[in-house]
């Protein structure tokens, strides 16, 4: 009896409490390599997750995990589903964006692409996380490259998103 109330309890405390999440996403040509590493008890102990989301012709948006099979990515088309709020549930602690950035045989478009390409992200990444975000988009003058990555930290927290399905599914039922 007293094994099931610690195992009990050990499930509800990692419900309530905040988790952190290492999130890694790089783009090369026309793949996304992703990493994500769920941080717990202060990040001595890491749950790591790699997948790669690509294009397959006539399949459409693919993910697959690291030694897995691909799966399709579907668009629930479900109107009567409630969108869900990410911002009410996570929170971003950390972001940095590095990118290179190369048109070959023209180093002058590739500095002034680099730019702006960096000065959007920044842009667009405060949007996201409120402090100032590391972004650093670098222009290759020699070879034709596209590389961008994105690091960061997230913080989730499921003790939120579960009440707040509650209270969605409660206001269903009234």
């Amino acid at each position: 009896m007293g094994f099931v109330v610690i195992i009990v309890s050990l499930i509800l405390l990692f419900l309530i409490t905040e988790k952190r999440i290492e999130v890694g996403l790089t783009l090369e040509k026309f793949k996304v390599f992703g990493t994500a590493r769920l941080l717990l008890f202060f990040g001595m102990l890491k749950i790591p997750v790699r997948f790669v989301i690509f294009y397959r012709l006539g399949e459409g948006l693919m993910i697959c995990r690291q030694g897995g099979k691909a799966r399709v990515i579907r668009k629930k088309t479900d109107e009567s589903r409630k969108k869900l709020d990410f911002k009410a549930f996570t929170s971003v602690e950390e972001l940095h964006l590095k990118g290179e950035l190369g048109i070959n045989g023209a180093p002058d478009k590739s500095v002034i692409l680099s730019g702006l390409l960096q000065t959007v992200l920044l842009e667009l990444s405060l949007c996201v996380y409120p402090k100032k975000p590391d972004v650093l988009i670098v222009p290759s003058l020699n070879i034709p490259v596209f590389k961008l990555n994105l690091e960061g930290i997230v913080l989730f927290m499921p003790g939120k998103f579960i009440l707040e399905e509650i209270k969605s599914r409660r206001r269903k039922t009234t």
